[in-house]
């Protein structure tokens, strides 16, 4: 019988490594046992399971003609659908997702020399050969934040961009900055995945995740889950981006049929509730490709730059109330034991727009520290939206804090509003009074603030509730007008209650919660206001919460 062990014994108990032959002969001679293990993960769901033992045989051939018949371990990492808490994962916000059918699965050995050795089941990734070790002499020379952002890095990533084997090179590379010469192998793996690529699923973080797990499982690098999601997250650097650990928190943590909450600083599963029998949840592709191009990954580190920035601002301009603030996440009237308006003043110090000139005059005490935070983008916005993203995050923060008791709930005007609110904190575009897109971002000036302040003091409960913070947007605009179309067809359309965008941004694909039956109609009305218009045919898929990364692990 084969199993997939729970979270903890995923990353921390010893797993017994099988040779190919041993393995081929679990999938011909005891299928039962296969299948009972793909239930666990994925449920019933015959076609599915049927496909994956094909393509499980089909990666124990490529590995062994290519590597032969050696000692491997299996792994599977899923992608993801994050339902609430987006940008806020690295300000110590949470999160609330799930993990998904489509997912990355490797056939993996330990390597003598040191070498990776990288092969994709598909031919339209191509093969990967490297020696890790002079980037890994780096990495050894320097912290993590230097070596990321150390020349022989820049010069690895420009001569091999856009490789999807960067991300199997950073885990390899982030582990080894952590456990030193316990790592001193390299690795030979197969790999497979169906996870589509560029539509806001974290197909990337799916190979970074599966890759150090086979690493950890191989090398017997015991690893408190926590930690590991942390390596990761910091792993996932070395590629360009200065993102979070949500995704790969995502992948670890999913169970399935459930909705995970998952916290950071520290990281840690703070709760799990099933999704409602009567939603689903449906996945819609803009066709716009989310690539972690330089002009995406100059706009996503600069709005993680702008948060950096906006709190330094608070703490130099209101130290009273910053005292007790370590993450963003800490901004909240409960935290903080002080009324919203308290917030909303504090904000008002925070300008709207500064360039980077002014941020040094204003912050030359932090001079070091701004330059960190200026090398990881180009300016090329001439500036930041300071007092918009810092707002939004605040918001965002008590958005995902409440989530999943909202979902949970199935109250639909509830859950509407939560979503509406939050997709319009990226929104960029709007249906003008004449049908036409117009440019569109929530006001954040001060006469905004004002009106904010006067309705938190109001003697009117509901225009006190307008004022809470969780309804509040501010502006961290990574949709694009597309994007912000499909979102307004989908919230028109009867049985969807909620839609927003999925993923970092800037492409990718819309998350939609409905009833139960509701995708047909879906489909229609976004062929009808979107597909079409594009001359792209609809892509629209339903998910159900599956469990997260594991080795596939024969029971002794």
């Amino acid at each position: 019988m084969a199993e997939v062990r729970q979270e903890q014994a995923a990353l921390q108990a010893p797993v017994r490594a099988m040779r190919v032959a041993a393995w081929r002969a679990l999938v011909r001679d005891r299928p039962g046992a296969l299948r009972a293990a793909l239930e666990h993960v994925y449920g019933d769901w015959p076609a599915l399971l049927a496909a994956r033992e094909a393509n499980l045989a089909r990666m124990l051939d490529a590995f062994e003609a290519t590597f032969g018949d050696q000692k491997v371990v299996v792994v599977r990492a899923p992608g993801r659908v994050n339902l609430m808490g987006r940008h806020v994962d690295h300000r110590g916000g949470f999160i609330n997702t799930i993990a998904i059918h489509n997912d990355v699965w490797i056939v993996a050995a330990a390597r003598p020399g040191g070498r990776l050795v990288l092969r994709d089941l598909d031919p339209q990734f191509n093969p990967y050969d490297i020696d890790p070790a002079p980037l890994y002499a780096r990495a050894r020379a320097r912290d993590w934040r230097a070596f990321i952002n150390c020349r022989e890095v820049e010069e690895h990533l420009a001569a091999n961009r856009g490789s999807w084997a960067n991300y199997g090179l950073g885990a390899y590379l982030r582990l080894r900055a952590e456990f030193g010469d316990a790592l001193a192998g390299g690795l030979s793996a197969v790999v497979w995945g169906d996870v589509p690529v560029s539509v806001g699923l974290s197909s990337s973080s799916s190979v970074f995740v599966a890759t150090a797990l086979a690493l950890t499982h191989l090398y017997g690098l015991a690893v408190e889950p926590g930690r590991f999601v942390g390596l990761c997250g910091e792993g996932e650097w070395f590629v360009g981006t200065r993102g979070g650990a949500g995704d790969h928190a995502s992948m670890i943590y999913g169970r399935r049929g459930m909705i995970s909450q998952i916290g950071f600083h520290p990281i840690q599963l703070a709760r799990r509730a099933p999704l409602p029998p009567d939603l689903e949840i449906i996945l819609c592709n803009s066709f716009q490709r989310a690539e972690k191009s330089r002009h995406a990954r100059d706009r996503f580190n600069a709005r993680v730059a702008a948060y950096e920035i906006a709190l330094a601002l608070l703490r130099q301009r209101c130290p009273a109330l910053a005292r007790d603030v370590a993450h963003l996440r800490d901004l909240n009237p409960e935290r903080l034991g002080v009324p919203v308006e308290r917030l909303y003043e504090a904000l008002r110090t925070i300008p709207v727009w500064m360039t980077r000139e002014e941020i040094g005059a204003a912050l030359h005490e932090k001079a070091d520290r701004i330059e960190t935070w200026f090398d990881s983008h180009a300016d090329h916005e001439g500036g930041y939206p300071l007092r918009a993203v810092l707002l939004y995050g605040m918001a965002e923060c008590e958005r995902s804090r409440h989530a999943l008791e909202t979902i949970s709930s199935g109250d639909s005007g509830r859950i509407r509003r939560l979503f509406a609110v939050s997709h319009d904190g990226d929104r960029v575009s709007r249906a003008g009074a004449d049908g036409r897109r117009v440019s569109w971002a929530a006001a954040t000036d001060d006469a905004g603030l004002d009106q904010l302040i006067r309705a938190a003091r109001s003697a009117d409960p509901a225009e006190r509730e307008c004022a809470a913070l969780h309804h509040q947007v501010g502006a961290y605009g990574c949709s694009t007008p597309e994007i912000d179309v499909m979102i307004d067809l989908a919230e028109a359309t009867e049985g969807v209650i909620g839609a927003q965008l999925v993923g970092a941004g800037l492409g990718g694909s819309i998350v939609v919660l409905a009833r139960r039956g509701t995708v047909e109609r879906l489909e229609a009305a976004l062929a009808r206001g979107y597909y079409e218009p594009h001359g792209l045919a609809p892509e629209v898929h339903v998910f159900q919460p599956v469990e997260g990364a594991a080795c596939l692990v024969p029971a002794t």
